[in-house]
């Protein structure tokens, strides 16, 4: 995209949407003051409210500037709002501000004052709220949203399972607030059914190109082999830091929980569902990308690398910041950040390769969709039927021969020979 096109956008949809996520601030102090948020169904009822409030705001500005076509819009409208509440949530469990969500930690989300859910509001305050901000500008000008959707998707996604498994399964107290979490599952199910769709329509109305099977061939990529071995120690080591999170009373794995990543024994359930979720989750798409770079052709590879990157970003960042915060250092678990120290630099270059290693994956996939278009196997598929086709046309053109000399009763040499 040129300064040019840049200059004709519109971004009067994506200013209106920052200016009333706004609203949160002075929203949540007030509620902050009322005496009814001190049980924790009116915090339900009160979320409630305002979130359909927000959505009513947003439907009435999408009929005044026709937007309406895009149901999606409305979501990552209140969406933008309610990451500015997460903004708060985390400015104030750091300490940089006070007197606006107190409320909130004591009858609402009391899981939220832990280390992984400061960082995760953080994340959703600063990294999703961009996002947010970008789908709506991106949608008020008519223009394709496929990949930031899906990035976005993957990201909310490994977030909503961590959080929420960690939040029911932990020695917290679920809430009626807990029910809020309900549109973040609901709506990028639902968008990453749909653009996933979207995306296998269109590639199936394309041409396919293709190439030969020595252009193909994993001797002439290299930076794809790079990639296999990488996947393959990403593999190797999701499996062993998801058998540590289960509990594995092996020697080897007592060293590396002790050493390495104390804040995988934090008796709060996050981190050692992130690792379960990268045992039960990652692990197969890392399979499944290794197959792809064998045998190419996959045009899935592209979507879910995208997928993969936002929710390798999300539980990446989750897990750093979240093993050296403040809060998981006082109750001992702090993770060593020594560059110098042979147990600081592993714990920095493995957690770093695992978040830089999807990102550049993806670009990889975006940048070369080509590759996703032609394979070797299509152009043997292709061969096979060209072949099946003529042998259908010589068996065809045979039967015909031989029906019409039945019907004409005179059969020549050279119609037998045909025949």
């Amino acid at each position: 995209m040129d300064l040019s096109s840049l200059r004709k956008m519109n971004f009067t949809p994506t200013l209106q949407v920052l200016v009333g996520s706004l609203l949160a601030f002075p929203l949540t102090y007030c509620l902050n003051t009322t005496t009814a948020m001190g049980d924790h169904r009116m915090i339900l009822f009160a979320g409630v409210v305002t979130l359909t409030s927000f959505m009513l705001i947003s439907y009435t500005f999408v009929r005044k500037n026709r937007l309406n076509e895009e149901p999606f819009f409305f979501a990552w409208s209140v969406f933008a709002f309610t990451s500015c509440v997460d903004l708060i949530i985390g400015l104030e469990l750091d300490g940089h501000i006070s007197g606006f969500m107190e409320f909130y930690f004591k009858e609402g989300e009391p899981y939220l004052r832990t280390a992984h859910g400061t960082v995760i509001n953080w994340w959703d305050g600063t990294g999703q709220y961009a996002m947010y901000l970008i789908l709506i500008t991106l949608i008020a000008n008519r223009m394709r949203c496929h990949e930031v959707c899906l990035y976005w998707v993957g990201s909310i996604g490994n977030s909503m399972i961590v959080l929420l498994l960690g939040g029911a399964t932990g020695s917290f107290k679920v809430r009626g607030s807990y029910l809020l979490n309900v549109p973040y599952v609901v709506v990028p199910i639902w968008a990453g059914i749909r653009f996933l769709r979207q995306s296998k329509k269109e590639r199936s109305q394309q041409r396919l190109l293709r190439r030969s099977g020595f252009e193909l061939s994993l001797l002439n990529r290299p930076w794809d082999f790079v990639f296999i071995m990488l996947f393959i120690l990403g593999i190797a080591f999701s499996l062993f830091r998801g058998i540590a999170a289960l509990g594995c009373d092996n020697e080897y794995i007592k060293v590396y929980l002790k050493n390495f990543e104390p804040y995988l024994s934090d008796p709060n359930m996050f981190s050692r569902l992130q690792m379960l979720t990268y045992l039960f989750y990652f692990v197969p798409y890392y399979v499944s990308a290794i197959y792809g770079l064998v045998y190419p052709g996959e045009t899935w590879m592209s979507d879910w690398a995208l997928l993969h990157a936002g929710a390798a970003l999300q539980s990446q960042v989750s897990h750093i910041f979240a093993s050296i915060h403040w809060r998981t250092i006082e109750a001992g678990y702090g993770a060593p950040t020594n560059l110098y120290d042979s147990y600081g630099q592993v714990f920095w270059y493995t957690n770093l390769l695992l978040l830089v290693v999807p990102q550049v994956f993806a670009w990889r996939c975006y940048n070369d969709q080509e590759f996703f278009f032609s394979t070797y196997k299509e152009c043997v598929s292709s061969n096979k039927e060209s072949y099946s086709a003529v042998s259908t046309k010589r068996n065809s053109t045979s039967s015909g021969i031989t029906t019409a000399t039945r019907v004409e009763g005179r059969v020549t040499r050279s119609m037998k020979k045909l025949s």
